[in-house]
């Protein structure tokens, strides 16, 4: 998947959020372009796709990518729910 900017989708991740009964999905990926590497966050259930969530899992740090308390999910795009 290409953004509007040129830059190239890969290795996405979703994340899953409970607060209560509030729920907030987002997407973290990292996109290649021209020949450099960045990392963007997608607040947006829509096109980040809503998935299951699995409670055995852990969610990683959007900053170090380490896991912690929460809910993980790792697909490669594009993923379909």
């Amino acid at each position: 998947v290409t953004e509007s900017d040129g830059c190239v989708r890969h290795e996405i991740k979703y994340y899953y959020y409970g607060y209560g009964t509030r729920f907030l999905w987002y997407c973290q990926y990292m996109c290649t372009k021209n020949g450099k590497v960045e990392k963007r966050n997608e607040p947006d259930k829509e096109r980040c796709a809503v998935i299951p969530a699995d409670r055995n899992t852990e969610m990683e740090d959007i900053e170090t990518g380490e896991c912690k308390s929460g809910h993980c999910h790792v697909f490669t795009w594009p993923h379909k729910a």
